[in-house]
């Protein structure tokens, strides 16, 4: 039991959320999963143990990593 919403939603994006949906540039749905407790940005491989972390990360890094060889992953 949390005492408030905001509470049990940070609890939940930092320790259970198992999966984040990105959707690619081309519109196909990828999973990223928790491994060892962090979250791995697909572009540049930094890891995060926060879900939201990695979503405030990804607006910089898809922009500053963008290349053919490189495929990159909107967040859902």
């Amino acid at each position: 039991m949390f005492p408030t919403k905001g509470e049990r939603d940070s609890h939940f994006r930092g320790q259970c959320q198992p999966v984040i949906s990105l959707t690619s540039l081309e519109g196909s749905i990828k999973r990223v999963e928790r491994m060892d407790g962090k979250f791995t940005c697909p572009s540049c491989h930094t890891k995060y143990s926060r879900s939201d972390r990695l979503k405030s990360h990804w607006k910089k890094c898809k922009t500053n990593n963008e290349t053919e060889s490189n495929p990159h992953y909107l967040i859902n």
